[in-house]
């Protein structure tokens, strides 16, 4: 896939979701349904875990009808999605050169592209999968989202990589202060950080797919979006996503905060979605 259409299949992968599932199905068991289609595509493309046996305990956790629906409608499109993560995130071009890596210079083009915004959520360890779910969520409500024509890349997967690009700052050095940077460049009135996401991952350090499914409160998170999207304009970050490895001698899919080969025990990495940022906004009218 060219790295310049990606954009476009983000919004036609949540214009599916929007027009296909949310009418008919729980936000929670679409969420679910995301993942699974996500996943289902990248072992598709992963040398020798193409089985989706490893899928079985998530599958269960969604209705047999959306099942066959996600692959049906959504399994094709997302490989494109995969297809670019993978593509990114091993590009040529070091990391310490690559504008993608650098938050302020990010910030700066987010600002060319929407001007100000009244809000600016920052979500730790939220993936393009959560934020496609919203975006979905809200177009069905009547809310506007668009997909920013930048992402930011964190090739180590954590929070420091984004916060420490602000040591040379008046802004504290954390996911707050990085939330308030944001919102003063933007001109908004209001930041927030939610740990939410993250606080679930480190809470064993390694938990089932399903298990992550059932632990992050997608509820919680779209309402939240969807409330202050009703008063004004946001800004929708985070500083990384998560990881989703698999354990071939367990059968069995993990997600993790940071995927680390040397560290790996055996684990072969399906989907890195922990070193890349995507921008969602909202806008009103």
């Amino acid at each position: 896939m060219k790295i310049k259409n990606i954009y476009e299949s983000i919004e036609e992968v949540r214009d599916i979701i929007a027009e296909k599932f949310m009418s008919n199905y729980s936000l929670e068991h679409v969420y679910k349904a995301v993942m699974y289609a996500f996943i289902y595509a990248a072992l598709q493309r992963s040398r020798g875990l193409s089985s989706v046996d490893l899928l079985r305990p998530l599958e269960k956790k969604i209705p047999l009808l959306l099942v066959a629906a996600a692959r049906r409608q959504l399994v094709d499109k997302m490989h494109g999605l995969a297809e670019y993560v993978e593509e990114i995130i091993s590009a040529d071009s070091p990391v310490l050169i690559r504008d993608e890596a650098d938050f302020k210079q990010i910030i700066d083009n987010v600002k060319d592209q929407i001007g100000s915004v009244d809000y600016v959520f920052v979500y730790d360890c939220m993936s393009l999968i959560e934020k496609l779910v919203a975006s979905a969520y809200l177009s069905v409500k009547g809310i506007k989202t668009i997909f920013l024509n930048t992402i930011f890349l964190n090739p180590v997967g954590l929070t420091m990589y984004m916060t420490q690009q602000l040591s040379d700052t008046k802004y504290r050095p954390s996911l707050q202060g990085v939330a308030r940077y944001a919102a003063n460049q933007l001109r908004a009135s209001l930041y927030m950080k939610n740990p939410f996401i993250d606080v679930e991952v480190h809470k064993t350090g390694l938990l089932g797919v399903e298990e992550f499914a059932d632990r992050v409160a997608i509820d919680k998170i779209v309402n939240e979006i969807m409330y202050w999207s009703r008063k004004g304009n946001i800004l929708v970050f985070s500083d990384h996503g998560y990881d989703v490895i698999a354990r071939p001698n367990e059968n069995y899919l993990y997600v993790v905060h940071g995927f680390r080969r040397r560290d790996s025990s055996g684990s072969i990495p399906v989907l890195l979605l922990s070193r890349l940022s995507f921008f969602m906004a909202t806008l009103k009218g």
